[in-house]
């Protein structure tokens, strides 16, 4: 129970940095100063240079209703899913903060099955996400940290426990 107290915390907190994030962008843009996100940045790694950019993901039409809510284009064809003001129109770190609230509080309520539940959803948006960020050629280092979290918060939650007999003999 305290590794997924830990994973919603860290969830909360990730998505509550990306909001920080995207409303200091909205306001340097609105203020035309220029802003940087302490989390663009370029990574040395063996031997190759990664550059991640939050912010490149944040000013994608992926950032905000899962980029497909407000607006479908497939194959020429166009169409609101939800109307253009509707209320479920997010940022997708607001419907992310909700999901790490609620794996909050399932973790303390110890419902398993809801658990479970949220867990697949988290690994279906971590799978779509991770397809934006490969469409979109960029890297975001808190999206990535939140992928983890999902598979983690996943892993604790369809993993079997060993049976007792099996726990005795070693």
């Amino acid at each position: 129970m305290l590794t997924k107290i830990i994973l919603s915390l860290a969830g909360i907190g990730l998505m509550y940095y990306e909001k920080v994030v995207d409303e200091n962008m909205t306001a340097a843009e609105s203020a035309r100063k220029e802003y940087k996100a302490s989390c663009d940045m370029k990574v040395d790694l063996l031997f190759t240079e990664q550059e991640f950019s939050c912010s490149t993901i944040l000013k994608s039409d992926y950032a905000v209703g899962f980029g497909f809510l407000q607006n479908v284009n497939i194959y020429e064809f166009s169409a609101n899913v939800l109307p253009v003001d509707s209320p479920f129109i997010q940022p997708n770190y607001v419907y992310g903060l909700w999901h790490y609230i609620l794996q909050l509080f399932v973790a303390i309520l110890g419902d398993a099955s809801l658990s479970r539940t949220l867990s697949v959803g988290g690994i279906g948006a971590s799978v779509y996400f991770t397809y934006a960020m490969i469409k979109l050629e960029a890297m975001c280092l808190a999206c990535i940290i939140c992928h983890f979290i999902n598979v983690a918060f996943f892993v604790l939650d369809t993993a079997k426990p060993a049976a007792p007999e099996k726990l005795k003999r070693h």
